[in-house]
């Protein structure tokens, strides 16, 4: 299946909250994350699914994510 023209591996959603978790079940295979200040059920469900719980909260936190999962894999 692609998404506007993205296979779904190659889709990083980020979420944070309760009303997240069906874009964070694994059930797309988008690759997940969350921030150090999401919910316990987000990074427990980030966590389930082989996604990255970054170590820093809020904009710090997407700016670790953006940096561990995107630019050093070299996909910018």
């Amino acid at each position: 299946m692609h998404l506007i023209g993205f296979l779904p591996e190659e889709v990083l959603v980020i979420g944070d909250s309760g009303n997240d978790l069906d874009m964070l079940d694994g059930h797309w295979k988008f690759q997940l994350a969350t921030v150090l200040n999401a919910e316990q059920e987000v990074k427990e469900s980030v966590r389930a699914h082989g996604g990255y719980v970054a170590s820093q909260p809020r904009s710090r936190g997407i700016i670790e994510i953006m940096g561990k999962m995107v630019f050093k894999k070299g996909k910018i």
